[in-house]
């Protein structure tokens, strides 16, 4: 998201602030809950992936309900209608949806080999693997998503691929996994006390920096990169027990955090202070200028 947003300003639909970021902070929340006795057992995994699939029946329902004009248009526009496709034409484009995801899968397990084996090589530990290499390989194809889709004037389409993805890791991924794992799923103390905190914190942070003008302004953009490559650091230096290292990290934060807040909430004030079109429709002529 922050990538996206230093490339170009991305806008914030009112569904994201109102209901999916609200959603993703429970989310967290719940997932915290769960592993507060040092795991997610079946059921929990059952009861997270049973709210994935509520979430997108839902989504399903609402976006039959809504009638735009605007969004036929532009769907139609996207996506001309064509030809009812032949037998042969499904048949191959089935043939290589399959390939594509054996691909994809062994593709996955190569890289996760690769990155384990590299990682402990450095004295990294497999909490800090999967929090550094491998969530960033597998984030890739949603960074490639959202930057296109910023860079052709999708912007919406950006926020919502970053929000979705988060609430699909946290449901999706985690529930189908603590669902089919016979133990369950192990949660470090680590991952208790820092990991899942940070995870819930960026979720919160996510809605004053949506609502300054409902969008994310580059400044913004920069501001998450920022902390996301802070965050990157910090999980090395602990790895590494290079305490100076970590000492500087506390003192950087404790610096660029209170700056940070009080940019939101001037940018907030700001945004709160300019008049909404319906205001700005009525003012005098000689009001509307500068």
């Amino acid at each position: 998201l922050g990538i996206s947003a230093l490339i170009v300003p991305l806008g914030v639909d009112r569904q994201l602030v109102l209901l999916d970021v609200p959603l993703m902070i429970a989310a967290s929340i719940t997932t915290y809950g769960m592993s507060l006795d040092g795991q997610i057992n079946r059921i929990e995994g059952g009861l997270l992936f049973g709210g994935l699939v509520a979430y997108t029946l839902w989504s399903i329902w609402k976006s039959r309900q809504q009638s735009n004009p605007e969004v036929l248009q532009e769907f139609s526009e996207e996506f001309p209608r064509v030809e009812q496709p032949g037998a042969k034409f499904v048949l191959l484009q089935c043939a290589l949806l399959l390939l594509g995801l054996a691909m994809l899968v062994k593709g996955a397990d190569l890289f996760l080999d690769s990155a384990v084996v590299l990682a402990r090589g450095w004295g990294f530990s497999e909490l800090v693997i999967g929090l550094t290499l491998v969530a960033a390989g597998t984030s890739l194809p949603e960074v490639a998503t959202s930057v296109v889709a910023a860079i052709k004037g999708e912007r919406d389409l950006a926020v919502g691929n970053v929000i979705g993805s988060s609430l699909f890791n946290l449901l999706g991924v985690l529930g189908f996994a603590g669902l089919i794992a016979p133990a369950g799923i192990p949660v470090s103390e680590s991952a208790m006390s820092q990991d899942i905190p940070v995870l819930l914190a960026t979720a919160i942070a996510c809605i004053p920096i949506f609502l300054t003008g409902n969008c994310i302004a580059r400044w913004e953009g920069g501001l998450l990169f920022s902390y996301h490559l802070i965050y990157t650091a910090y999980l090395i230096f602990s790895a590494q027990q290079w305490q100076s290292g970590i000492d500087g990290i506390a003192q950087l934060l404790w610096v660029m955090v209170p700056l940070t807040l009080a940019a939101l909430a001037i940018s907030l004030l700001k945004n709160s202070a300019r008049p909404t079109p319906a205001t700005a429709n009525v003012l005098p002529p000689e009001q509307d200028q500068p």
